[in-house]
């Protein structure tokens, strides 16, 4: 099964069963998922692009973590094929705008000034 851009959550891919939305906007897709509290390195990028090159025309690498700063140059590097970056800020913003696995919740703060007069 092949990965397509969805034209409804550009976002995110998706599996598509009818074919692409648009045959020309058809490209493969890599990724990589890390749950890390920490960072991912330049290094790791670097072992990803590898592994892409002669597979796939973009990458993408999803952390629960962030990038280190050398991580995200690699990244945009010229001359070699894209891979987008998602931390886990991100990728929590797109759950949020999407709604994906999450339920709102209303949460209330205690206005002290309001109960000042009855605490005396």
């Amino acid at each position: 099964m092949a990965l397509h851009l969805s034209d409804q959550l550009p976002a995110l891919l998706l599996p598509r069963e009818d074919g692409p939305i648009n045959p020309f906007l058809s490209f493969q897709v890599l990724f990589q998922c890390k749950r890390y509290s920490g960072s991912v390195s330049v290094a790791q990028v670097r072992d990803f692009r590898g592994a892409m090159m002669g597979r796939a025309d973009k990458g993408i690498i999803l952390t629960t973590g962030t990038f280190t700063k050398d991580a995200k140059g690699e990244a945009v590097r010229d001359g070699v094929p894209p891979i987008e970056l998602v931390n886990g800020e991100k990728l929590l913003d797109m759950h949020e705008e999407l709604g994906l696995g999450l339920k709102p919740v209303t949460s209330y703060e205690v206005d002290v000034d309001f109960f000042e007069e009855f605490m005396a």
